[in-house]
């Protein structure tokens, strides 16, 4: 086990002794609705596991969804307690330096690694990882108060970021990074001068089908002449990108064979293996990998729970919390070719939901 993994397990256990000990604030917020949700979803990923359980080498797939369910329902819970005391926008800005001090700690381990190959794995994980993460410190950044670009710190700070990020994102070759980096500043312009229209249920509705759709209908986009202009002469990829059409080609009976309960959760490299040679990490998109861990019954859980956490986008005030919103789209679209559907993603749901409900007075105590 690395460093990185036992500081992140003594950090779980942690937050569990404090939840432990703030049990009884936290169940009397009113908001708990999503935490119901999430367990619901938990038991439903813990059972397919389950009937997993002796089918792997690589790994516990029961063990692997105890950790992974905790860790965002450790998260969950940290959310309302901040909530019922008021306190939300102070935890944000506790992830927002720490996570500032993440990504340099990140940059120095990213610049100071030559000849950077795609599985180079750096101070955070792989190169995804580490994409991710400047990702959200940068929306971390976006969501604060009374922000202008007029002003000169403001100006400083901003462009450092994001030159940093699309840096990092070169550096580690991480184009679907980059794109994400894009993704995030054009949805926040999008969200802040067409709010009615783009902070809906239906623009996130509209994105998931287009992103899992994307995996059956590949062949015919990747067909037209822009997007291969775009592939081949700005990302530099092959018109395969990096081998995802190979994948999208088997998924479709891969996922018929287990329909209902899937394969477990976080084996989607031994199940694909099985199917196709080659380095094949996961299913390389976002949806359809959840398919594979938990079969349409978990899908559709995790559904609800992304829905529910975003049920109140249009209907607040305080708007504050839209670079939220612009990291949950950005993720969404680029789930079409990637797994972004995890502990960064819900996160950041529960935090939206957090935002709303609160801006919406529906924080009471029992």
């Amino acid at each position: 086990m690395s460093f990185y993994e036992q500081i992140k397990y003594i950090f779980i256990l942690c937050v569990a002794v404090f939840v432990l000990f703030n049990y009884n604030k936290i169940v009397t917020n009113r908001n708990i609705g999503i935490v119901f949700i999430w367990l619901c979803l938990s038991s439903l990923l813990f059972y397919s596991s389950y009937l997993n359980r002796n089918n792997y080498e690589s790994r516990d797939p029961l063990l692997s969804a105890v950790i992974f369910c905790t860790i965002i329902l450790e998260f969950s819970l940290i959310v309302l307690y901040a909530q019922s005391k008021g306190k939300l926008e102070h935890l944000v800005t506790l992830y927002r330096y720490w996570g500032t001090v993440a990504i340099i700690l990140a940059d120095i381990s990213v610049f100071l690694t030559k000849n950077t190959q795609s599985d180079t794995e750096y101070l955070f994980g792989d190169k995804f990882a580490t994409a991710y993460l400047h990702m959200f410190v940068m929306a971390l950044w976006l969501l604060r108060r009374n922000i202008s670009l007029y002003k000169v710190k403001d100006l400083l700070i901003y462009s450092a970021l994001f030159i940093d990020c699309m840096l990092s994102g070169i550096h580690t070759k991480c184009s679907t990074g980059t794109i994400g980096f894009v993704l995030v500043v054009v949805f926040w312009v999008l969200c802040t001068k067409f709010s009615n229209v783009f902070l809906t249920k239906t623009i996130s509705i509209v994105l998931i089908i287009f992103s899992f759709a994307y995996s059956f209908i590949y062949s015919r986009i990747l067909q037209t002449p822009a997007v291969i202009f775009f592939i081949e002469n700005i990302l530099h990829k092959d018109i395969s990108m990096t081998g995802r059409t190979g994948i999208f080609q088997i998924l479709p009976a891969v996922i018929s064979k287990k329909p209902l309960w899937g394969y477990g959760y976080g084996v989607s490299y031994e199940v694909l293996s099985r199917y196709i040679h080659g380095n094949i990490p996961n299913t390389q998109n976002a949806v359809a990998e959840w398919l594979l861990y938990g079969g349409i019954c978990v899908v559709i859980s995790v559904l609800i729970f992304i829905f529910y956490g975003l049920k109140n986008i249009g209907n607040c005030s305080d708007n504050i919390y839209i670079p939220l919103v612009c990291m949950i789209y950005s993720y969404i679209v680029i789930g079409s070719v990637e797994v972004t559907f995890g502990k960064t993603f819900f996160a950041i749901v529960l935090l939206v939901y957090g935002f709303t409900t609160e801006c919406k007075g529906e924080t009471r105590n029992a």
